[in-house]
């Protein structure tokens, strides 16, 4: 279970880190995602890391959901929730302002 925390805390990091112009960067300079994750053909692996830790997230999420009545993994099932929740506000604030260009 350690490892499946460590894995929601990284996660919760980069999407708290996402919010900040230092690391996303802004019109003026990039930030630190750019400069270690991009690519240079606009792909970003910070967003590939956290589809599929969001995946692997889900089918832990399943199982831990499944022998909830184990402390252990009613605890991972808080964590993942949040998680999730963290994930579902990241995607309306970074995807939402990109739809409507009007």
């Amino acid at each position: 279970m350690l490892g499946l925390r460590s894995l929601v805390f990284a996660d919760m990091v980069l999407v708290a880190a996402s919010f900040t112009p230092w690391f996303m960067g802004s019109e003026g300079h990039v930030g630190f995602a750019d400069r270690v994750f991009h690519s240079g053909n606009g792909f970003r692996w910070d967003v590939t890391w956290l589809f599929w830790s969001n995946v692997l997230l889900f089918i832990a999420f399943v199982r831990c959901f499944i022998n909830r009545d184990i402390r252990s993994a009613r605890l991972s099932v808080v964590f993942i929730a949040a998680e999730f929740l963290a994930i579902v506000i990241y995607l309306r604030f970074s995807l939402l302002p990109n739809l409507y260009m009007g």
